[in-house]
């Protein structure tokens, strides 16, 4: 994997912000196989997180990885982040393992405020620290 330190927020923002490689509907692919494509990307994404943390998939943060399906149907998976465990190399390689299993190109995005690390399928890590700090970056397994 490529670790890249974003010096502006917008360059991992794009991926937490904006739907990113949303599909466009038609009669064979409707949203209804959209949301069943997306349902699946994050149950497979929560079951991988589960080998590296405590996985919470309702959103109330009830673990070291939270996440909630419904706030908005995209081809981005934000993850909040509690604690060491989740800001951890392993939540990186976990999900790189995912986007190479999903047939589609998801980001796995990790909100670990003040710092955002979004991983995508080609293996770019990108981070961004919103207070300059590289502490959490460094357990995520930037290199800096």
């Amino acid at each position: 994997m490529t670790f890249r330190i974003a010096p502006t927020y917008d360059e991992v923002g794009c991926f937490l912000d904006r739907k990113f490689n949303y599909p466009e509907f038609s009669a064979s692919f409707t949203e209804e196989d959209f949301r069943r494509e997306y349902d699946s990307a994050f149950d497979i994404l929560a079951e991988e997180l589960c080998s590296v943390g405590a996985v919470s998939t309702d959103g109330f943060g009830n673990g070291d990885f939270s996440m909630y399906r419904y706030v908005d149907l995209n081809r981005s998976i934000t993850v909040v982040t509690y604690g060491d465990i989740a800001t951890s190399p392993g939540a990186v390689s976990a999900s790189y393992a995912v986007l190479q299993r999903l047939p589609e190109e998801y980001v796995i995005s990790f909100d670990a405020h003040p710092t955002y690390v979004c991983v995508r399928r080609d293996g770019t890590v990108i981070g961004h620290a919103t207070d300059g700090s590289t502490k959490t970056l460094r357990k995520f397994g930037f290199p800096v």
